[in-house]
Parts: structure tokens; C-alpha cells; sequence
């Protein structure tokens, strides 16, 4: 009895040890698959920035003037021509007038002087020449600037497409290379390889042309270089001669009429600058508006009926129109990103939110940044809203590329 005890005890031990290897076996095996495809979904690369302002203006002016009143507030939007300050700005004006007038004054002076027909008309030719010549020197200065750091459109250009001609022509004859080869294995036919030969000398010829192109471009500006200093050198030559001549009219006359040819050309020039100061884009009437098409207010400098000092702004703009994310990318995800990659900007101040914008510039130079190496980067937000304040902190998604 206790032998047939022992016999049903070992089948059932037996039955259940086979059940349980059956559930286990029915149990899926992991596979190192399975962790590659969960690497493979990670298509961005995570950095942290910070909402910054690209772009602020400072309104100063430079001329006397009292705050009458201040219309905006610390930290205020507003758009472009919105009134933010007044101002008492009669002593500036009465002093332009008066400049004004005693330049009229000055003017009508130095003809009473020009009793002599031959000087009045040498006078006004040699004013012509020296305005000419001041052109032409301008001119110069430009067409050599272009010339020497190629930053004319047409070079530009011409720069642009000789590298990305250069660039396809460079690949095309690496995969010329790769098809010779290939040829050489009878892995593509003679007809194949001769048709995409043909096409890479096409690219060839492309990149010589352009470089041809550049070189007789630069040779017609160096010519136009070439005639414009003789121009110069000439008019020079004849300006000189022009002053000897005028030197021979008497000393007294001489003497009179260079006197007061200096004061109105001060007078001129006071003028020019006075109006300069009041023609700034954010001077309008007695008014000082924002110049920005929006922007915050901050660092209001004045109260009403404190009078401005040349030395303290106005007030500051902040251009919201140049709101970006500066962020630092670890040195060992640099390389997954590019300019142009899109980014989803997360604010902490409310993760619900999210902003869409590109990598718009990727430093040259990384940098030590608490204890380790990052790259510093700029992002543009194209969906810019009023809740994403500047120096908001925000979390960044970007797309690898």
C-alpha cells in the first residue's frame, strides 16, 4: 500500500514539473533585435536652451530736450509707430531755424562777393569736380571691395555655383570610379558606363565654364578699377590746376570770399547735422515711437519733465521679431544635427505647449560648459506666441538628420 502511495506521489511530482517547463517554454525568448529597434526609434537629438532676444535697440538722441511725457510701461508690447514718449524739443528746433536762416544769410553774402564772373564760374566748377571726384573715389572704394573680398551678387553667385558644380562634379567622378570598376566586372555594360562618363565630363565642362566666367568677371571689374583711378587722377590733376587759377584773382578777394565760403560750408554742415539727429525713425514730431514692427519696452530711462542727457537712453526695444532659442548640444550628438533641421521647442513653463522652428546657426567653435563640451546653437521659432517669454527655459526636441 504505502509502495502504490509512493508510485502516485512520484506521477503527480512528474506531471507537474512537465507543466510547468510547457508554460515556460510558451514564454517568448528576448532578442537583441528587439533593443536595436527601440535605439532605431530615437530619431531626435534632446538639448535644454533658453528664449533669448536677438535684437535690441537703444533710442538716444543726441540734442537737448525735456521728457513731457512717458506713455508706456516696463515690460509693455507695442508695434511699430506706437507713441512712447513726448518731448519739449523747442530749444533744438529754434536752433535749427536760427542755423537756417543765418545760412541764408551766409549765401547771400558770398555772392555779393562773387562780383567777378570768371570766379563765380570757376568756383562752381571746381565744387563739381571735387563732388565728382568724391563720387567717383566711392565708386572705387566699392568696385575694389567687391573685387578683393568677392561680395557682389554676380560673384557671389558665381562663387556659389562653381563650388556646388565642383561639389556634384566631385561626386560624379567618384561614382565614375565606382563604375569602372564595375565595368571591369561586366557588372554594367560598356554602353552604361560610357553614357554616365559622358555625363561626368558635362559636369566638368560645367565647373570650367563658371571658373571662366569668374575669371573674365573679375577682369572687366579690374578694368573698371583701372579706368576709374585714371578718371581720378585726371579730375585731381585738373582740380589742382583749377585752385592755382583761382589763387591769381587778388589776395584780398581771395581771402574774403574762402572766409565766407568756410562759413557757409559750417553753417551747411551744422544744419545737415541738426537735422540729422531730428530725422531718426523713431523721432516723429515731438514724439519718440517704437521702430520695431513689435517689441517690449524695458530700461525706460526718463519721467516726465526730466530733461535727456545724450549719455542715458531714452528707453530700450526689444525686437520680438527676433526671438530665437540659444541651446548647447553635447559634443557627442553635434554630428547627428544640421542647419535647416526642424526642432520642437517645450516650455517648462507649460510642457502642454509645444513651438515648431529650425536650426538656424551651429557654432564653429565648441566650449568647456560645466564640466563638459558643448556646442552652442541657435533655433528660430516659427509659431512665436505672447506666452513664450524671453528667458524662458525650454526643453528641445531635434530632428536628426
Amino acid at each position: 500500500m504505502k509502495h502504490t502511495i509512493k508510485m502516485i506521489s512520484l506521477v503527480i511530482v512528474s506531471l507537474a514539473i512537465v507543466f510547468i517547463s510547457g508554460c515556460s517554454n510558451n514564454k517568448p525568448t528576448p532578442t537583441v533585435g528587439t533593443f536595436t529597434e527601440i535605439k532605431d526609434e530615437v530619431k531626435v537629438v534632446e538639448a535644454f536652451g533658453t528664449v533669448v532676444v536677438k535684437d535690441i535697440k537703444n533710442l538716444n538722441i543726441d540734442f537737448p530736450a525735456f521728457v513731457t511725457e512717458v506713455y508706456v510701461d516696463e515690460g509693455q508690447k507695442v508695434k511699430k509707430g506706437d507713441i512712447l514718449i513726448s518731448l519739449d524739443m523747442s530749444e533744438v528746433t529754434g536752433m535749427l531755424e536760427e542755423k537756417r536762416l543765418a545760412l541764408e544769410v551766409a549765401k547771400k553774402e558770398l555772392q555779393s562777393i562773387l562780383v567777378n564772373f570768371d570766379l563765380d564760374k570757376l568756383q562752381n566748377t571746381l565744387s563739381q569736380k571735387k563732388n565728382t571726384i568724391l563720387k567717383e573715389k566711392k565708386e572705387l572704394k566699392r568696385l575694389e571691395d567687391e573685387l578683393q573680398n568677392f561680395n557682389s551678387p554676380t560673384l557671389q553667385k558665381l562663387l556659389y555655383d562653381i563650388k556646388v558644380s565642383t561639389e556634384i562634379y566631385e561626386r560624379e567622378k567618384a561614382e565614375l570610379e565606382v563604375r569602372r570598376n564595375l565595368l571591369k566586372e561586366q557588372a554594367i555594360s560598356q554602353q552604361a558606363f560610357d553614357e554616365f562618363k559622358k555625363i561626368t565630363e558635362q559636369k566638368k565642362h560645367e565647373v570650367k565654364s563658371l571658373e571662366l566666367s569668374l575669371a573674365e568677371n573679375k577682369y572687366q571689374r579690374q578694368l573698371e578699377v583701372d579706368n576709374l583711378k585714371f578718371s581720378i587722377s585726371t579730375r585731381e590733376k585738373s582740380i589742382s590746376n583749377l585752385e592755382i587759377e583761382i589763387k591769381k584773382f587778388t589776395y584780398n578777394q581771395e581771402q574774403s570770399y574762402f572766409a565766407q565760403n568756410a562759413k557757409v560750408e559750417q553753417l551747411e554742415n551744422e544744419v545737415r547735422q541738426l537735422e540729422s539727429k531730428l530725422s531718426k525713425n523713431f523721432i516723429q514730431d515731438n514724439n519718440i515711437v517704437a521702430n520695431v514692427a513689435e517689441g517690449i519696452v524695458y530700461n525706460i530711462g526718463y519721467v516726465s519733465g526730466e530733461p535727456v542727457v545724450s549719455q542715458k537712453s531714452l528707453l530700450s526695444l526689444k525686437d520680438l521679431h527676433l526671438v530665437l532659442v540659444k541651446a548647447d548640444v553635447p559634443e557627442e550628438f553635434i554630428k547627428d544635427i544640421a542647419e535647416s533641421v526642424e526642432a520642437v521647442i517645450i516650455p517648462l513653463a507649460d510642457t502642454s505647449r509645444k513651438y515648431h522652428g529650425q536650426v538656424i546657426s551651429i557654432s564653429r567653435m565648441a566650449i568647456r560648459k560645466g564640466g563638459e563640451t558643448v556646442v552652442p546653437i541657435e533655433i528660430s521659432i516659427n509659431d512665436l506666441d505672447e506666452f513664450l517669454l524671453e528667458n524662458f527655459n525650454v526643453d528641445i526636441e531635434i530632428t536628426k538628420k
